[in-house]
């Protein structure tokens, strides 16, 4: 090898040498140790809870660390966080902005769940015994947290002691997801939804009128044909006891 071709090999090589030379050198300067580390949970400063898994990252060099490694750690740390932000400021300055997973509802398990007057003019009523346990329910349908409280915060969901309540997203969750933002989106309120099975959903409306609908069919046509039956009737009229959702026009029963 000529000599002209060693300085065309040796500048190829120069700018990889430079950046790693630089790098090594950075990571030993101190100015680069994180010494400032923000954190938000929900717009508001994180809770002093969080400080153990923050400190991880204190005096780190900005560079080496890396995102995803943040993003690891607090996920881990927490496992309601729905979103890890972060953002490296030079020098030495660190922000995360965590949004933590918000329920949509929450799951009840009714021991002997039954709706009577499904296909009869009878008065309907949901029924069943309502035990002490509560599951909540993100937007994606998966349960994520247990407790024994129930809170007024979130819509109540009956549903079969049979139910499984593992803590992961199933058909039966996300179907039941699906129905909760269908009716918001269609400013339908109601107190109490009961999941029967995967083909059987009762509705009880906050004007008290019980919506039959079929989960397994798709759900917004027949939540928008209870928004426009509701809307129909003046205030002072007699709204129907029932109106079933299952058929191509709803079946109204006074």
């Amino acid at each position: 090898m000529n000599l002209k071709s060693i300085k065309k090999v040796s500048l190829a090589f120069f700018p990889a040498l430079f950046l790693v030379i630089s790098i090594v050198i950075l990571s030993r300067l101190s100015i680069f140790s994180l010494k400032k580390i923000t954190c938000q949970l929900d717009q508001y400063p994180c809770p002093l809870n969080y400080e153990p898994a923050l400190v991880n990252f204190y005096l780190k060099n900005i560079f080496l660390l890396k995102k995803q490694q943040v993003v690891s750690t607090l996920t881990a740390f927490d496992a309601d966080l729905a979103e890890v932000q972060v953002v490296k400021k030079l020098p030495n300055q660190l922000l995360i902005t965590l949004k933590k997973r918000r329920p949509i509802a929450q799951l009840a398990p009714f021991i002997n769940l039954d709706f009577t007057g499904l296909d009869s003019t009878a008065s309907a009523t949901i029924s069943g015994e309502m035990t002490n346990q509560f599951f909540q329910l993100d937007k994606s349908g998966e349960i994520f947290m247990t407790n024994h409280q129930p809170t007024s915060l979130f819509p109540l969901v009956a549903v079969p002691e049979t139910f499984n309540f593992e803590l992961k997203s199933s058909p039966a969750t996300r179907q039941i997801s699906r129905l909760i933002q269908s009716l918001q989106e269609h400013y339908v309120s109601f107190n109490l939804l009961a999941w029967l099975n995967q083909s059987l959903a009762v509705v009880k409306t906050s004007l008290g009128s019980y919506a039959i609908i079929n989960p397994s069919q798709s759900i917004n046509p027949q939540i928008a044909s209870l928004q426009f039956v509701l809307s129909g009737f003046k205030i002072g009229e007699s709204l129907p006891k029932k109106i079933d959702l299952r058929f191509d026009k709803p079946v109204l029963t006074f």
